[in-house]
This record gives structure tokens, C-alpha cells and sequence, in this order.
């Protein structure tokens, strides 16, 4: 059985709503621009995780978009311009295509999620070669490849093809951007969650010696409340806001 306790999630349960909001927006946007680069970086991912619809309406926006804008007010496309501005955009669609049958073969020849040997939302495992980016030692974890190797690597890549005025810089670029943005926002909340369970533990701990017995806490967690001034009272309703809420661990819990 476990505590859930009211007060800290009245009180402190809503920090910092508007970074909250503006990190769970990169995060959303950023499941769409990952698959340019996660389908080319890693491997190994969750049956769930890879989109294969997704995969595939990518696929065929970077086959059609060249020729649209190729193609002459007379419906002619012209094979110069898309060759000139268009090589380097078609090497890249053919790159990403050929990985994504890859990532669909690893899928079908690993471990079946149902058997549960695979967690079906894994991100994969990032290519060998990028760990030999580094700044420094400490810098070798799964935070530092996702926030600034991956989407450094395609950043770079596409502010030269920019410059050279090849328009697949500007795709790179952007979802390079979008993609680093993404996985510091999912660092960023899951830090969160964790502090949360932290402090809320600390409360939990303190709160009794506070609010019964006038015992200040020594790990900065105030209360702010007042209380009566009987401390029969102050324990009685200690309990009864303390044990409101009772979480059953053998029920799942709810998200909100």
C-alpha cells in the first residue's frame, strides 16, 4: 500500500507549467523528425517503436517533392535542375530507404515481443561509429549521443549542403534541430518525474515531525499551511489527509 500525498501535489505538483508544456510540445513534434535520422543512426528498435506507416509516407514525400518543384509550368519536369539541385536530395531518400528495409528485417528476425524478450518501445541502439565523436570521456551516454552526436552529426551535414545550395540542408538541418530539442525535452521530464518522486518521499518523510510535532525539517522542505494549535488535532488531521488517498500497488496506476 502506498501514501499518495495530497498536499505536495496541491501545492508543488504543478512547477514550471509553461517550460512543462513548451518541452512536451518538442517532444511531440520531435517523434515525427526523429525518423529521418533514427532510421539511419540506429538499429535493433521496438516492433512499436519503428512506424512503418510513417516510415513509408516519409519515403514517398522525399521521392515526389524534388519533381514537383522541378517541373516546368508546362508539366515538363527538367532533368538538369533536379540533377543540380535534387543529386544530393535523391542520395539521401535512397540512404533512408534502404535503412528503413533494414530496420523492418531487424523487426521481423529479433526477438518476438510477445515471447517478452523485446521491450516493443525500445529507440534502438545508436551506430557504433558515432561513439567516436566525443568531447570527452564523460560524455559517452545514451543523454550526450541522442541531445548532440545524432542530431549534431545531421546539423552540420545540412548547414554545408545548405551553403552548397543543395535544399536537402535545409531537411537536415531542421530536424536535426527538432530531433536534439525532442530528446532534451524526454530528459528533461523524465528528470522531472524522477524529483518528483524524490521530494515527494522527503515530504512524506518530514511532514509528520512538521506538522505534529514543530520539528523543522533539515532537508529544506517547508510547510506553509497553519495549523491548530492542539497537537492532538494537528495529528488527527495529519492522518486524515495523509491517508486519503491510498494507492493500491496491485491496481494500476492511474497517468495524469
Amino acid at each position: 500500500m502506498k501514501k499518495r500525498n495530497t498536499y505536495y501535489h496541491i501545492v508543488f505538483g504543478r512547477p514550471a507549467l509553461l517550460k512543462s508544456i513548451l518541452m512536451s510540445t518538442f517532444l511531440g513534434l520531435s517523434y515525427y523528425f526523429r525518423v529521418p535520422i533514427e532510421v539511419i543512426t540506429r538499429s535493433n528498435m521496438g516492433e512499436r517503436y519503428f512506424n512503418v506507416f510513417l516510415t513509408s509516407v516519409i519515403g514517398i514525400i522525399l521521392l515526389v517533392v524534388p519533381t514537383l518543384y522541378a517541373t516546368n509550368y508546362m508539366g515538363n519536369i527538367d532533368y538538369g535542375k533536379l540533377f543540380i539541385n535534387y543529386g544530393t536530395w535523391y542520395l539521401y531518400t535512397f540512404l533512408f530507404l534502404y535503412s528503413a528495409f533494414l530496420r523492418w528485417r531487424e523487426i521481423r528476425n529479433n526477438p518476438s515481443v510477445w515471447d517478452m524478450q523485446r521491450f516493443s518501445l525500445s529507440a534502438g541502439d545508436p551506430h557504433r561509429l558515432l561513439f567516436k565523436f566525443r568531447i570527452s570521456k564523460d560524455n559517452q551516454n545514451s543523454r550526450y549521443m541522442a541531445t548532440i552526436i545524432e542530431p549534431g552529426v545531421f546539423i552540420i551535414a545540412g548547414i554545408i549542403l545548405t551553403f552548397l545550395q543543395q535544399p536537402i540542408g535545409w531537411v537536415l538541418a531542421g530536424c536535426g534541430i527538432i530531433y536534439s530539442l525532442g530528446y532534451t525535452a524526454a530528459y528533461y521530464l523524465s528528470d522531472q518525474f524522477v524529483m518528483d518522486k524524490i521530494d515527494e518521499m522527503i515530504c512524506n518523510e518530514d511532514m509528520y515531525n512538521i506538522f505534529v510535532n514543530d520539528i523543522p525539517s533539515e532537508r529544506g522542505f517547508e510547510f506553509h499551511a497553519k495549523r491548530p494549535t492542539d497537537k492532538g488535532a494537528r495529528e488527527k488531521l495529519y492522518d486524515d489527509y495523509m491517508d486519503a488517498e491510498i494507492v493500491n500497488d496491485d491496481e494500476p496506476q492511474e497517468v495524469k
